[in-house]
């Protein structure tokens, strides 16, 4: 018998889609999960705070309308509604599931590298204990009772650490020799007025610079290694009273710092890359200015420490904010710290980039070539391009517009709409590559900014100039560096500058100078 008769005198067909209890169960399930996946996703973005309102209101209206249409065909007493119900839903979850992990993929990057990811951020100090190669020395037992070079004030508490933890390695502690300078502890190395000398590691460039022979001359005979935790919200109370800025109102600037490291973005080192953005959110505009890596400064530490910017880097992002501070007169609001290893990684996520040069040249580091006009690079060549100096006549101010130009190439790259196609691997890639005090919401606040506003920046260029001269240098002691001396006008000009963006007027290409070497 093909049918028989309900209780209620209608016809009743064999089938799964069609008995009682059982009909429609697969789409009734995945019009349940559909729902779960549209309220986790919609909860992701409330969450996230980076999408308007209206945007979030509109979205969640969209979701919940496609929800209550995949249910109602589910309760259909026919096949193919509850059928095509079943694959809208499918399909939508698929989309869900990818949004859902991007969303998480973004709040899990923003968290790590802003201050918000965590009450602490760790810096890590390298102590080395080097001697002359010939001088037989091959580890820490042979400075049991030697002669051994210290710095008298730079990085004073590691160099008292380690010492303390020597003590406990070797019989007899050494004799420590006390230098105010870097050059003229390693001339006493050099002269052989010590057996060894102990420093930071990230002081080592310093001492290459002007010793190129160092590295082959010496050996490193061991390492300590310390991390310190810094209580961000701690150092932040400890600041003096700043002037509190809306990011999406008040004009701000933000300190790019680019250390000449590999690796740990936490350790220290020279600021080779020094760029104030000049933040107007109102007009729209963004002045970036440049500052030569040997301009000559005073440090922070009283009026006898003059010395090279790019060494402020040495003794802590705070430093280099404060000399840029009381060169400038300003405030900086925030920094973005970055050394090679992100910086070859964010380009490289970014399946590369394509840079403008306004001249051909063959970079010292990896030897690439480059020619005028565009050149498609990856992460080495970009680096490559960035750290050039010595193949131009103006040296580092030539660098400074190559710098320029890539932040540029950067910025055009990750606007376009290949972006998607790299988002994943850019997200991974910003995790390790940057350190910022900037906070998640500001990011937040600044990208639902530019959702609800859309349009492009306007975004010119300043560097200042400088006279090159030899002087002494508060890191180096009394050996004579290479230094840039300030251009008194041409500050002021970088200050006219910043003041114009803060006070709403409208920048043109031809505000753009980039200082020169006399």
């Amino acid at each position: 018998m093909d049918e028989e008769r309900d209780y209620r005198g209608g016809r009743k067909k064999y089938g799964k889609y069609s008995q009682p209890g059982g009909r429609g169960l697969i789409s009734k399930f995945l019009a349940f999960i559909l729902t779960v996946f549209a309220a986790a996703f919609m909860a992701q973005v409330y969450l996230l705070d980076m999408f308007p309102i209206q945007y979030v209101y509109i979205g969640g209206g969209v979701l919940a309308l496609i929800a209550l249409l995949v249910w109602i065909m589910a309760f259909r007493r026919t096949l193919f509604p509850r059928l095509l119900g079943s694959l809208i839903a499918l399909a939508v979850i698929g989309v869900l599931a990818v949004g859902n992990y991007y969303i998480y993929q973004t709040q899990e990057t923003i968290e790590e590298v802003t201050d918000a990811g965590s009450k602490t951020i760790v810096q890590t100090d390298e102590m080395i204990f080097v001697a002359m190669k010939d001088s037989g020395f091959a580890g820490l037992n042979n400075l049991a009772g030697a002669k051994l070079g210290i710095q008298s004030r730079m990085d004073r508490s590691n160099t008292d650490k380690t010492l303390a933890d020597l003590q406990s390695k070797i019989d007899t502690p050494p004799v420590t020799v006390e230098y105010s300078g870097m050059a003229d502890m390693v001339q006493a190395l050099y002269d052989k007025d010590v057996d060894a000398i102990l420093f930071n590691e990230s002081y080592k460039d310093l001492i290459t610079d002007e010793f190129q022979d160092f590295n082959d001359m010496t050996i490193v005979l061991d390492k300590m290694v310390y991390e310190t935790e810094i209580d961000v919200a701690e150092q932040q109370q400890n600041k003096p009273e700043r002037v509190e800025r809306v990011v999406t109102q008040d004009t701000f600037i933000v300190y790019f710092s680019g250390i000449d490291t590999y690796g740990d973005v936490g350790s220290r080192s020279r600021s080779d890359v020094n760029i104030m953005a000049v933040i107007n959110p109102v007009t729209r505009q963004i002045l970036l200015v440049t500052t030569p890596r040997d301009y000559y400064v005073p440090l922070p530490f009283g009026a006898d420490c003059m010395d090279k910017l790019t060494h402020a880097g040495i003794y802590g992002i705070d430093c280099s904010i404060e000399t840029l501070e009381n060169l400038y007169d300003i405030q900086i609001d925030n920094y973005v710290r970055m050394n090679f290893t992100g910086f070859m990684d964010i380009v490289d996520a970014l399946g590369g980039v394509e840079v403008y040069s306004s001249q051909s040249f063959v970079g010292e580091v990896g030897h690439h070539s480059f020619t005028q006009g565009y050149n498609l690079v990856n992460g080495e060549e970009a680096l490559s391009f960035v750290r050039e100096r010595h193949s131009f006549i103006d040296g580092d101010f030539q660098r400074q517009r190559n710098q320029m130009e890539m932040i540029k190439a950067i910025v055009k790259k990750i606007a376009s709409p290949s972006i998607l196609t790299t988002y994943t691997s850019l997200l991974s890639s910003l995790q390790n590559s940057f350190t910022t005090d900037l906070k998640s919401d500001q990011i937040s606040a600044l990208v639902k900014m530019q959702l609800e506003n859309g349009g492009d920046w306007n975004v010119q260029t300043y560097g200042v100039s400088g006279t090159g001269a030899r002087r002494t240098t508060y890191s180096m002691g009394n050996r004579s560096l290479y230094v840039s001396l300030q251009d008194k006008d041409s500050i002021a000009g970088a200050k006219a500058m910043m003041q114009k963006v803060a006070d709403g007027e409208i920048l043109s290409d031809s505000d753009n100078v980039f200082g020169d070497q006399e």
